[in-house]
C-alpha cells in the first residue's frame, strides 16, 4: 500500500479524533469530565467509561491513536483515502 494512502488514511483519523474531542468526547485513556444539569463538572471513574459499563455519554472507544485502532477499523480509513486520491 502506498505510504500517501497511509498517511492519508491516519489524517482522516486523527481529524476525527480532534473533531470529536471538540464535541466533548474522550477515549478511553483520556480524562473523563461531565457537566451535570447544574453546570459542576463530575470527574467519572475511568472503568465507568468502559465498554459495558457506560455511564459517560462521550465515551467513544476509538478515540485512539492509530495504531490501537482495530485492523478492521484501519481499513475502513485506507479505503476512504484510496477512494479520494487520485
Amino acid at each position: 500500500m502506498s505510504t500517501l494512502i497511509t498517511r492519508t488514511a491516519q489524517s482522516l483519523h486523527a481529524e476525527w479524533c480532534r473533531q470529536m474531542r471538540k464535541k466533548g468526547f474522550h477515549g478511553p485513556d483520556e480524562k473523563c469530565s461531565l457537566k451535570d444539569t447544574h453546570q459542576f463538572t463530575l470527574v467519572v471513574p475511568r472503568m465507568m467509561c468502559e465498554e459495558g459499563k457506560s455511564r459517560c455519554p462521550k465515551f467513544h472507544r476509538e478515540i485512539i491513536p492509530w495504531p490501537d485502532l482495530p485492523e478492521s477499523r484501519r481499513q475502513e480509513y485506507l479505503a476512504t483515502a484510496k477512494a479520494v486520491l487520485p
